[in-house]
């Protein structure tokens, strides 16, 4: 292989074109504002008494039944959205098992999950328990989980990891004693 010369770097580089104006502002924005705010707490509401409805669901359907529900109301109205916007679903068809893993572990199998456990648990545990995801995740994170999947990164511990952790513990723990009626109480079905 022959070197390359540091002076083709230059050239090359004089030689692109800018990027376009598409990209000049930043996609992501570092600070939110008062309408992020009120659209993670409209999400938050959304997220959170979902589980009350889970509970709702699973007392009168099976769990199965429940999910496949759901995820078909959800399908189709995906599908209006996007055909409402114009826009086509044409992907290419070696994607289409990839999509199928991803639907299965992220929304088919944990749905299914939380139904089976809400017929035995309380909605308010169930709650607790979900908000604890990522503690978890920041944990399982800093313990290793790179050893078991190479491509994974490791978490550096600093002072904003430790500041979201104490949140969520304190979060969850403020929400297991405002619901502690609702944490003790289980169901036999």
């Amino acid at each position: 292989m022959k070197p390359v010369e540091p002076s083709e770097f230059e050239r090359n580089c004089a030689d692109a074109a800018g990027a376009p104006d598409v990209y000049a502002a930043p996609m992501i924005r570092t600070q939110m504002d008062k309408g992020d705010w009120a659209v993670l707490g409209i999400l938050a509401l959304i997220w959170g008494g979902a589980f009350i409805f889970i509970g709702i669901a699973v007392r009168h359907v099976h769990p199965l039944t429940y999910v496949w529900l759901r995820l078909t109301i959800a399908a189709i109205a995906m599908l209006a959205v996007l055909k409402l916007k114009g826009g086509k679903l044409g992907l290419p068809r070696e994607v289409w098992g990839s999509i199928l893993l991803l639907a299965l572990l992220n929304n088919a199998l944990p749905f299914t999950l939380f139904g089976w456990g809400q017929t035995h648990i309380a909605s308010g545990l169930a709650s607790v328990l979900n908000a604890t995801t990522p503690l978890f995740t920041v944990v399982g994170s800093m313990l290793g989980a790179q050893a078991a999947l190479s491509w994974v990164t490791p978490e550096t511990l600093n002072a904003l990891s430790l500041a979201g952790a104490f949140f969520v513990v304190a979060g969850s723990m403020v929400s297991a004693l405002g619901n502690r009626r609702s944490i003790s109480s289980t169901r036999t079905s």
